[in-house]
């Protein structure tokens, strides 16, 4: 049965987009997290382990810069931790919503940067405020990314209506102006007052990235870049593992007929292989169908007749 789950997570989390398996992560970290407290109760005489919250706070995000230097990773791992069921249901809903309807528009490759960059920011105006007033603790949670990805979706698309339970079809920029008063207000009230600040954080990149690139300066490009220099150096790495190990002989024969047969299917003008489909295919994936050329349009009609 595990292994059976397991598969259609797996499955799941490979055809997905960059929301899907940001929701995935989060997930995964969420039920690791809180199996790990389980079992640190348990060997603790039923009691609140120590060891388990010196663990947890290495992932979250001290307000502390000496701290921040020694645990450098914090910076990220800290945007995928929660501990409480609702933290997490909540920062997923709004996550899913918001991210299909920003990827759509801005392009699948621009969310993670975008989730990254915005939880980063929210860290500096939580870092900053804590030190600032002297209110020192932890933080985390991927609120400050939701706030940053939101905030992007209101400022590419304000108009976009959302059908809302009780209330009904509300344009986008208001249910996320509504989230910036209530992180606002929330304020003065002295709760989790580090928390709001870093929700403001988060959407002020939100804003700032949309507005740049209706500019014509991509903050995500850098990061894509890297990115993809990492994947293709580790599947070279892969690639030449692959190619140390001895390959099986295979021998087959093809009659002249075939040949020829095959060579006229290739050269037919009409003829569409399966590899620039999947090209094409991956293109709107990544960018949207928006941005698929004429031809590249007119190449998938072809190969839906097929």
């Amino acid at each position: 049965m595990f292994s059976s789950i397991w598969q259609d997570i797996k499955n799941a989390y490979e055809r997905g987009n960059t929301i899907t398996r940001l929701i995935f992560v989060n997930a995964v970290v969420f039920v690791s997290i809180n199996l790990i407290r389980v079992f640190a109760w348990f060997g603790n005489n039923l009691n609140p382990s120590e060891g388990y919250t010196k663990f947890s706070e290495t992932l979250q995000l001290s307000s502390s810069t000496t701290y921040i230097l020694w645990h450098p990773w914090s910076l990220v791992t800290h945007m995928f931790f929660h501990v409480d069921f609702f933290h997490i249901l909540f920062n997923m809903l709004w996550l899913s919503w918001f991210g299909r309807i920003t990827g759509d528009l801005l392009g699948d490759r621009r969310m993670l940067p975008t989730y990254i960059f915005s939880g980063l920011l929210g860290a500096l105006f939580f870092v900053v405020y804590a030190n600032y007033t002297g209110h020192h603790g932890f933080a985390y949670g991927a609120s400050a990314s939701v706030m940053g990805i939101a905030l992007a979706a209101a400022f590419i698309a304000p108009d976009y209506r959302l059908n809302l339970l009780l209330i009904g079809e509300v344009s986008l920029k208001y249910v996320v102006l509504a989230m910036l008063f209530l992180d606002i207000i929330a304020l003065p009230g002295q709760m989790n007052v580090g928390g709001h600040i870093a929700h403001l954080g988060g959407a002020a990149f939100g804003g700032i990235f949309v507005t740049l690139l209706q500019r014509g300066y991509d903050l995500s490009a850098g990061f894509n870049r890297a990115q993809d220099w990492i994947m293709n150096l580790l599947s070279n790495r892969n690639k030449k593992k692959s190619n140390d190990r001895p390959k099986p002989r295979v021998v087959f024969k093809n009659t002249e007929e075939n040949i020829r047969r095959n060579r006229d299917k290739s050269n037919s003008p009409n003829s569409v292989s399966q590899t620039m489909v999947d090209a094409i295919l991956d293109k709107i994936k990544r960018e949207g169908y928006s941005n698929l050329s004429a031809e590249e349009k007119e190449t998938l009609m072809k190969a839906s007749k097929k």
